[in-house]
């Protein structure tokens, strides 16, 4: 049995919040871990900072982040990294998706003390501190669910273990997923006959 290989992975869940110091308490006590930190990053709006804090969640780079909410219509939304963001948009348009959010650039915003704390890490390897994470989007799906999409900088992707640092499903997740075809296949048989 091979193990799969997806070409999209959940990286973050983002909770909107008016109250981000009880946002943060609610998911430190869901967690059991209270160290959320501040991301040193903001979405391009127009004379907006945004408040957002961050913490791993998963081995395999999922966060989850707590951020400023724009507007009372924002939900819960978890984003999945893509290749090519304007390609995935244009897909998922076609399979009855709507843009929402248009894309925009996630720039990192670090401050001169924490730059300089950062640089020697980066330039240990090999890199410089990126000016952007991402450029992301929101769409609704055919049931008009939030769906986020980023395209992760070539600096980003290894943090978040996408692209050629994704992890394939383990051969348990696969088995448990041919398991349950073959038993979807067997009640269907049986509702047929």
């Amino acid at each position: 049995m091979a193990l799969a290989k997806l070409s999209s992975k959940i990286v973050f869940c983002n909770v909107p919040t008016r109250n981000s110091q009880a946002a943060r308490q609610f998911y430190s006590l869901l967690l059991g871990s209270d160290d959320f930190a501040r991301a040193p990053n903001m979405v391009e709006r127009p004379n907006m900072a945004v408040e957002s804090y961050f913490r791993p969640i998963s081995e395999d780079g999922t966060n989850l982040l707590i951020t400023q909410r724009y507007d009372d219509h924002e939900a819960l939304t978890c984003y999945f990294a893509v290749e090519n963001l304007d390609q995935a948009i244009e897909s998922l348009q076609k399979a009855g998706g709507t843009l929402i959010v248009p894309p925009a650039n996630v720039p990192l915003s670090v401050p001169p003390p924490v730059h300089e704390a950062l640089s020697p890490e980066f330039v240990r390897r090999g890199i410089g501190i990126p000016q952007s994470i991402a450029r992301m989007a929101v769409m609704l799906d055919p049931d008009r669910n939030h769906v986020g999409l980023v395209q992760l900088t070539p600096e980003s992707v290894g943090y978040f273990h996408a692209g050629i640092f994704q992890r394939p499903l383990l051969a348990s997740q696969v088995e448990a997923i041919d398991v349950a075809k073959r038993i979807g296949a067997t009640f269907e048989q049986q509702r047929r006959a």
